[in-house]
């Protein structure tokens, strides 16, 4: 069996999901597509795939010609011929758009959600990821809630295709086969500075924004002397770090607070991720969406006291016994903080029993007996969108309907890219005008891509705009320059899906 993994692939899913599933599933060959925008690699990974044998067809998308890394890695895949199963992971543009363009060589596609992919997603990226969810024949998320949302915002037209499987955590793999002791802990601690004797509590588990990393260290700052002297604050920043101004906010942040804590950006092996749940005492989740993260059920395993916000959903979890601190705000944490501190022993007895339902849990709904019967057994679902079929047919018909004689694209990204190319094969590239107002130029756009200033009074039919919810961006910015008509990337492919 050949396979295409196509992702992030310095992610440590992606890694976990490979180093956990696929090489336990007699894979004959898997390829792996780097769609992700990495400021660094983990070489620790690079030696993963070259140890087992795992090639790379590319490692990321160029952040600044994103279309045309895509373009280039799509031609590199060609070559490799046909794949039995290709598997997309975190359905954002770049994957979805991969969807769309590889079903011609691969037998079998599988689209798997990770969660924010979905849960963070507006209108218009549901929109467009259903056409590749209806050319793919499994779409997979690992979250009941998130499967049960996709049938009803695509009322029930995909149900035969979702299906509900985790991945494997090796996290807890590792506290339950390795031999972890206080002088391991000790040693941990002593590495990255944290200091002993006090309560340590870990804020978020990611450089994302969306911990809202800020406004828990406020909260922090905002507590009695005496409780803020008995904790230590924990910040891991060692994943999703794009953004270097935000980590040195947050180490500043820290500072001022007075409190004592450190930000920890070192890449963490799972052993030391391992020992980072067990050497925490309160772990704190506010972020604005979460699908059941690995790190939620480690955290859970160990049984750790931990708090979140009331309104992620952990009722599975819930149901199997385990227990959560909840706020309703996180103006409240200071509160909840506060009483936790004061009575730590009874409120810790109130996670007793986590342990045993994260293993429940996990049992119930991860496994690579799943993950097997999919690749090796599942039949092929029907392919219920055959708009990339004949596009040229379509946009020629499209063009001639409304009489345009020239199609203005507003936004030089992946989506921008795409409606370019496939224009440009019908109508020539004379007749298109790429607009942006954050961009000059790219190498895969034979023209200057306009600027406001450099539009002048060129009239333009129809506008597509690519990106998503920027209808008044675009009037802002372009004014009366832009008077043609105006149709979102997703009512253009609607529209073609009628010729």
């Amino acid at each position: 069996m050949r396979v295409l993994v196509v992702g992030d692939i310095y992610s440590i899913h992606i890694y976990n999901f490979i180093h956990e599933t696929l090489l336990q599933l007699e894979i004959d060959e898997i390829v792996v597509w780097g769609t992700g925008f990495r400021i660094e690699f983990k070489e620790e990974y690079d030696v993963f795939y070259k140890k087992n044998n795992i090639r790379i067809v590319q490692r990321e998308l160029d952040g600044a010609n994103k279309f045309d890394s895509l373009m280039k890695g799509y031609e590199k895949v060609k070559e490799y011929g046909m794949f039995d199963v290709c598997h997309l992971h975190y359905l954002g543009y770049p994957v979805v758009t991969v969807g769309l363009l590889i079903k011609n060589f691969c037998k079998k596609i599988i689209a798997n959600y990770w969660g924010s992919d979905w849960l963070r997603a507006n209108d218009t990226r549901k929109r467009y990821q259903k056409y590749m969810l209806e050319l793919s024949d499994y779409i997979v998320a690992d979250s009941l809630q998130i499967c049960e949302q996709l049938k009803d915002y695509y009322n029930n037209r995909l149900q035969e295709k979702i299906q509900y499987i985790r991945f494997k955590t090796p996290v807890i793999s590792i506290m339950q086969t390795a031999k972890i002791d206080e002088g391991i802990k000790k040693a941990f601690m002593e590495k990255y500075h944290i200091s002993a004797g006090r309560k340590i509590v870990t804020c978020g588990y990611s450089a994302s924004k969306a911990h809202n990393h800020e406004r828990i260290i406020k909260a922090i700052k905002e507590l009695s002397k005496g409780n803020k002297e008995k904790l230590f604050i924990i910040v891991p920043m060692t994943y999703d770090g794009k953004y270097k101004e935000y980590v040195d906010e947050i180490k500043q942040a820290i500072k001022e607070s007075a409190a004592q804590g450190v930000v920890i950006t070192n890449y963490l092996d799972f052993k030391e991720v391992a020992l980072l749940r067990l050497v925490t005492d309160i772990f704190i989740n506010v972020e604005p969406t979460d699908a059941y993260s690995s790190t939620m059920i480690e955290y859970a395993y160990c049984n750790k006291i931990t708090i979140i916000g009331k309104w992620l959903d952990y009722s599975q979890l819930e149901k199997q016994g385990a227990y959560f601190e909840k706020i309703d705000g996180i103006e409240e944490l200071t509160g909840t903080l506060e009483n936790v501190l004061n009575n730590f022993e009874e409120v810790q007895k109130l996670f007793s029993r986590n342990k045993a339902a994260s293993e429940k849990f996990q049992e119930d709904s991860a496994g690579n007996e799943r993950w097997r019967k999919l690749y090796y057994e599942g039949s092929m679902c029907s392919k219920q969108n055959t708009l990339f079929d004949n596009m040229g047919e379509r946009i020629e018909s499209w063009i001639r309907k409304n009489n345009y004689q020239n199609v203005g694209i507003y936004g030089a990204g992946i989506l921008g890219g795409l409606a370019y190319q496939k224009l440009a094969e019908v109508i020539g590239d004379k007749q298109i005008c790429l607009f942006d107002k954050n961009v000059n130029q790219i190498n895969w756009y034979p023209g200057t891509i306009l600027k406001p200033d450099l539009l002048g009074e060129k009239e333009l039919s129809v506008v597509i705009m690519t990106p998503g919810g920027c209808m008044d961006e675009l009037k802002a910015t372009y004014g009366n320059k832009v008077s043609s008509e105006i149709i979102t990337y997703v009512e253009w492919l609607a529209e073609l899906e009628n010729m």
